[in-house]
């Protein structure tokens, strides 16, 4: 994979409550020599994200909430797998999955 820029699209502060939210876009560029023959929409991805960031009182980040669209993160695992040359669980032409994994990232900062 070549970058994956995280966009934001919104940004929401809660002074008082000391939290702010982030609603982020985030489309990955798979890089050439990876892509293989497949036709170039089938790489595309773009996925949806929102993070809650707790701060104290100078603005430091306390703590990170990542809530992501779990659908579209199991495509994207299964491109990354593909980009990679690892089988995958999932159908990538289809959608479907073997499984669906459900994750959250504490501590991302």
């Amino acid at each position: 994979m070549s970058p994956f820029p995280v966009t934001a699209e919104e940004i929401h502060v809660n002074k008082g409550g000391r939290q702010n939210t982030i609603w982020a876009m985030e489309k990955p560029e798979f890089k050439e020599e990876v892509r293989g023959e497949e036709e170039e929409g089938f790489w595309g991805y773009t996925g949806e994200c929102i993070f809650i960031l707790d701060v104290d009182e100078e603005g430091k980040i306390t703590r990170v909430l990542e809530f992501r669209d779990s659908l579209a993160t199991e495509r994207l695992r299964g491109l990354m797998g593909r980009a990679r040359g690892r089988p995958s669980l999932l159908d990538l032409r289809t959608g479907s999955s073997a499984s669906i994994t459900l994750f959250a990232t504490p501590g991302w900062l």
